[in-house]
C-alpha cells in the first residue's frame, strides 16, 4: 500500500424489515424506479477509507413476498476497511452467496474508479476499470432470473466481523459517484460490452436528482445500523455524494463542519503517534509545535 502524508481515520440481503425507532446513524440508498432483467450496470465511484462501513453498486429483485425464495442480487462493495480489496457477490435462491474477493493495485477512497457487471442468462461478469475481474456460471446463474433495481447505497453493518470495527467519531462520511449507465442485454445486436451483447440505453450524469428515473430510499433492516435517509442523497459539484451522518437534523447532509478528533494517542520512544477521526492535509502539521513529533501514518496496511 503506498504511504499517504495524511494520518488515516482511526478504527479503524437487503429486503427491508421497517422500524419505528429512528437509528443514530443515517445513511443513503438510491435506487432506480425501474425494474431490470440482465443488462450491463457501471458507475465511477470514489469511496471512504472507514472501517465498518461500505459503499455499494448492486442490483436487487425486490417487492416480492417469496424474497427469500425469489433472492436475486448482483454486487460491488466497497469495505471501508479494506481500501486494496474490492468484494463482489451474486446471491440467489435462499440467500445463497457466491462472494469473491478481489484485490486491486489502487485505494479505493483516493479516486474514481469505474465498477461495472454484465448479468446474463448464462454468466454474470465484474469489471474494474474496463477490465474483466471475475466471471461466475453454472446453476446459481440461472436462477438469477427476477428483475432488479440498480441501486447505490452507504450503510454500516452490524456484523463487525465483515465490515470491521466501527466508531461513530470518524462520522461524517463520504462517497461519491461520477456517472451511472445501464446498458440492455441484446446479444449479438449489441454496441457494448463482452462481445458487443449489450445496447448503450442510458448514463446518468449524476448532476441533480432525476425524479423519473431515481428514488430516494428511506429504510432499514436489522442487520443494518442505518436509516437511509433522503437528506443524505447530495448533488453538488457535479458528483452525487451519499452520506453517512448522525441521524439528528442538524447532522444530516454534505456539511462536514465536524473538527478532527484525536481518537487515541501513544508513545513510540520519543515520538506521539496520534490517531484521529479523519484525514488531514500534511499542510495543517506546520501548526503543530516543533518541539513536538508525530508520526503519520496509515491505518491499513
Amino acid at each position: 500500500m503506498k504511504k499517504l502524508a495524511f494520518v488515516f481515520a482511526l478504527t479503524v440481503c437487503l429486503f427491508p424489515n421497517y422500524l419505528s425507532a429512528q437509528k443514530a446513524i443515517a445513511g443513503a440508498e438510491y435506487r432506480t424506479q425501474e425494474d431490470f432483467l440482465y443488462g450491463r450496470f457501471e458507475a465511477s465511484i470514489k469511496g471512504a477509507n472507514a472501517s465498518g462501513m461500505l459503499a455499494s453498486l448492486f442490483t436487487y429483485h425486490t417487492d416480492d413476498p417469496e424474497w427469500i425464495k425469489n433472492w436475486t442480487e448482483i454486487d460491488f462493495e466497497l469495505m471501508g476497511a479494506f481500501p486494496n480489496e474490492i468484494q463482489i457477490n451474486a446471491i440467489t435462491s435462499g440467500k445463497a452467496l457466491h462472494v469473491a474477493h478481489l484485490p486491486v493495485d489502487f485505494e479505493c477512497h483516493l479516486d474514481f474508479n469505474s465498477y461495472a457487471f454484465e448479468w446474463t442468462p448464462d454468466y454474470v461478469a465484474w469489471f474494474i476499470n474496463g477490465a474483466e475481474v471475475h466471471r461466475q456460471t453454472g446453476p446459481h446463474i440461472a436462477e438469477m432470473d427476477k428483475e432488479c433495481k440498480l441501486m447505490m447505497n452507504v450503510w454500516q453493518p452490524s456484523d463487525h466481523t465483515w465490515a470491521g470495527p466501527f466508531d461513530k467519531r470518524i462520522l461524517p462520511i463520504y462517497v461519491y459517484y461520477d456517472w451511472v449507465s445501464y446498458a440492455a442485454y441484446t446479444p449479438g445486436e449489441g454496441n457494448t460490452g463482452s462481445n458487443n451483447d449489450f445496447t448503450h440505453v442510458w448514463r446518468d450524469e449524476l448532476v441533480s436528482h432525476n425524479s423519473e428515473r431515481w428514488s430516494m430510499a428511506s429504510h432499514t433492516w436489522d442487520e443494518n445500523n442505518v436509516d437511509f435517509n433522503p437528506a443524505n442523497v447530495v448533488f453538488r459539484d457535479g458528483k452525487m455524494i451519499l452520506c453517512m451522518t448522525e441521524s439528528s437534523e442538524e447532522k444530516l447532509g454534505f456539511q462536514d463542519d465536524t473538527a478532527p478528533k484525536i481518537l487515541y494517542a501513544e508513545y513510540l520512544g520519543n515520538n506521539l503517534l496520534l490517531h484521529l477521526s479523519e484525514p488531514i492535509l500534511s499542510a495543517s502539521l506546520s501548526k503543530i509545535p516543533k518541539k513536538q513529533k508525530i508520526f503519520i501514518v496509515p491505518l491499513f496496511y
